[in-house]
Protein backbone atom coordinates (compact mmCIF):
# COMPACT_ATOMS: atom_id res chain seq x y z
CA UNK A 1 0.00 0.00 0.00
CA UNK A 2 2.74 2.64 0.75
CA UNK A 3 4.31 1.47 -2.45
CA UNK A 4 0.74 2.53 -4.47
CA UNK A 5 0.88 6.45 -2.57
CA UNK A 6 3.99 6.84 -3.36
CA UNK A 7 3.99 6.26 -7.24
CA UNK A 8 0.19 7.86 -7.21
CA UNK A 9 -1.04 6.52 -9.68
CA UNK A 10 -4.53 7.53 -9.01
CA UNK A 11 -4.32 10.45 -11.47
CA UNK A 12 -2.84 8.50 -14.24
CA UNK A 13 -5.45 5.26 -13.06
CA UNK A 14 -8.59 7.93 -13.75
CA UNK A 15 -7.32 9.45 -16.70
CA UNK A 16 -6.52 12.96 -15.21
CA UNK A 17 -3.27 13.11 -16.73
CA UNK A 18 -1.74 10.77 -19.91
CA UNK A 19 0.91 8.24 -19.57
CA UNK A 20 3.33 10.30 -20.88
CA UNK A 21 2.45 12.91 -18.47
CA UNK A 22 2.69 10.02 -15.76
CA UNK A 23 5.36 8.82 -16.58
CA UNK A 24 7.81 12.39 -17.03
CA UNK A 25 6.88 12.82 -13.36
CA UNK A 26 9.04 10.02 -12.33
CA UNK A 27 11.44 9.53 -15.51
CA UNK A 28 12.71 13.08 -16.34
CA UNK A 29 14.58 11.82 -19.43
CA UNK A 30 11.32 10.03 -20.60
CA UNK A 31 10.54 13.66 -22.11
CA UNK A 32 13.40 14.22 -24.60
CA UNK A 33 12.98 10.04 -25.36
CA UNK A 34 9.17 10.31 -26.31
CA UNK A 35 10.49 13.30 -28.51
CA UNK A 36 12.80 11.17 -29.78
CA UNK A 37 10.60 8.99 -30.75
CA UNK A 38 7.65 10.98 -31.98
CA UNK A 39 10.02 13.06 -34.40
CA UNK A 40 13.47 11.38 -35.05
CA UNK A 41 13.54 8.94 -38.17
CA UNK A 42 13.18 5.62 -37.38
CA UNK A 43 16.70 4.48 -38.07
CA UNK A 44 17.72 7.22 -35.76
CA UNK A 45 20.79 6.09 -33.75
CA UNK A 46 21.11 7.58 -30.37
CA UNK A 47 24.25 8.01 -28.24
CA UNK A 48 22.90 8.48 -24.82
CA UNK A 49 24.91 9.71 -22.13
CA UNK A 50 24.14 9.28 -17.89
CA UNK A 51 20.49 8.11 -18.57
CA UNK A 52 21.18 5.66 -16.33
CA UNK A 53 21.10 3.01 -18.83
CA UNK A 54 17.07 3.28 -19.13
CA UNK A 55 17.09 3.12 -23.15
CA UNK A 56 13.15 0.76 -22.63
CA UNK A 57 11.48 4.21 -23.02
CA UNK A 58 13.28 4.87 -26.62
CA UNK A 59 12.08 3.28 -29.78
CA UNK A 60 15.66 4.03 -31.40
CA UNK A 61 18.49 1.75 -31.43
CA UNK A 62 20.16 3.65 -28.16
CA UNK A 63 23.80 3.30 -27.01
CA UNK A 64 25.28 4.41 -23.78
CA UNK A 65 28.94 4.33 -24.85
CA UNK A 66 30.97 7.80 -23.70
CA UNK A 67 34.26 5.97 -24.79
CA UNK A 68 33.05 6.44 -28.31
CA UNK A 69 32.56 10.23 -27.81
CA UNK A 70 35.50 10.17 -25.52
CA UNK A 71 37.72 8.41 -28.17
CA UNK A 72 36.24 10.37 -31.03
CA UNK A 73 37.69 13.37 -29.08
CA UNK A 74 40.98 12.38 -28.23
CA UNK A 75 41.53 11.50 -31.57
CA UNK A 76 40.39 15.14 -33.15
CA UNK A 77 41.81 17.90 -34.49
CA UNK A 78 38.71 19.99 -35.13
CA UNK A 79 35.41 20.23 -34.05
CA UNK A 80 34.44 18.40 -36.85
CA UNK A 81 36.30 15.12 -36.89
CA UNK A 82 34.25 14.63 -33.86
CA UNK A 83 31.02 14.63 -36.37
CA UNK A 84 32.40 12.59 -38.32
CA UNK A 85 33.80 9.92 -36.65
CA UNK A 86 30.43 9.93 -34.36
CA UNK A 87 28.58 9.72 -38.25
CA UNK A 88 31.25 6.85 -38.55
CA UNK A 89 30.05 5.13 -35.81
CA UNK A 90 26.80 6.29 -37.20
CA UNK A 91 25.35 7.50 -34.92
CA UNK A 92 22.65 10.57 -35.90
CA UNK A 93 21.52 11.97 -32.47
CA UNK A 94 22.64 12.68 -28.65
CA UNK A 95 20.47 12.51 -25.99
CA UNK A 96 21.85 13.37 -22.33
CA UNK A 97 21.27 14.68 -18.77
CA UNK A 98 23.25 17.99 -19.30
CA UNK A 99 24.53 18.98 -15.68
CA UNK A 100 26.11 14.75 -15.32
CA UNK A 101 27.71 15.57 -18.87
CA UNK A 102 28.96 19.03 -17.97
CA UNK A 103 30.75 17.63 -14.87
CA UNK A 104 32.13 14.60 -16.93
CA UNK A 105 33.71 16.74 -19.46
CA UNK A 106 34.73 18.90 -17.72
CA UNK A 107 36.65 16.18 -14.74
CA UNK A 108 37.77 13.97 -18.33
CA UNK A 109 38.98 16.32 -20.68
CA UNK A 110 41.95 18.82 -21.18
CA UNK A 111 41.62 22.53 -22.03
CA UNK A 112 41.95 22.15 -25.73
CA UNK A 113 39.55 19.31 -25.75
CA UNK A 114 37.08 21.26 -23.79
CA UNK A 115 37.15 23.55 -26.68
CA UNK A 116 36.81 21.62 -29.09
CA UNK A 117 33.96 19.69 -27.23
CA UNK A 118 32.15 23.10 -26.63
CA UNK A 119 32.54 23.73 -30.76
CA UNK A 120 31.11 20.95 -31.70
CA UNK A 121 27.91 21.86 -29.56
CA UNK A 122 28.15 24.69 -30.98
CA UNK A 123 28.81 24.59 -34.36
CA UNK A 124 27.93 20.83 -35.47
CA UNK A 125 24.98 19.92 -33.55
CA UNK A 126 21.37 21.95 -32.76
CA UNK A 127 19.22 21.00 -30.00
CA UNK A 128 15.98 19.79 -31.10
CA UNK A 129 14.74 18.94 -27.10
CA UNK A 130 15.74 20.59 -23.71
CA UNK A 131 13.77 19.33 -20.61
CA UNK A 132 14.11 18.57 -17.15
CA UNK A 133 18.17 19.16 -17.44
CA UNK A 134 17.49 16.29 -20.57
CA UNK A 135 18.08 17.11 -24.18
CA UNK A 136 18.42 15.80 -27.49
CA UNK A 137 20.90 16.97 -30.39
CA UNK A 138 21.29 15.99 -33.78
CA UNK A 139 23.48 16.84 -36.61
CA UNK A 140 21.85 19.94 -38.50
CA UNK A 141 22.05 18.00 -41.53
CA UNK A 142 20.19 14.78 -40.00
CA UNK A 143 16.72 15.75 -38.74
CA UNK A 144 13.23 14.41 -38.41
CA UNK A 145 10.35 13.09 -40.85
CA UNK A 146 9.58 16.96 -42.00
CA UNK A 147 10.32 20.17 -41.56
CA UNK A 148 6.96 21.39 -39.91
CA UNK A 149 7.54 18.49 -37.32
CA UNK A 150 11.05 20.06 -36.21
CA UNK A 151 9.43 23.46 -36.20
CA UNK A 152 6.47 21.95 -33.93
CA UNK A 153 9.78 20.50 -31.72
CA UNK A 154 10.88 24.00 -31.38
CA UNK A 155 8.16 25.48 -30.09
CA UNK A 156 7.05 22.25 -27.85
CA UNK A 157 10.70 22.70 -26.56
CA UNK A 158 10.71 26.21 -26.37
CA UNK A 159 7.34 26.10 -23.58
CA UNK A 160 9.00 23.26 -22.08
CA UNK A 161 11.34 25.20 -19.78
Amino acid sequence: MLLFKHLDSMPYLTRQITREAYIEKYRPEFAALNFSNKYLKKNTKLLAFFLGNRGYYSGHEIFFKKDGFRDAVKNANTCNDILVELKNLKFTAIVLNYDKFNNWINTSFSEQEKKMITEFFNLSVTRLFRKGGYGLLSDVNYFVRSASIILAGFLISINAF
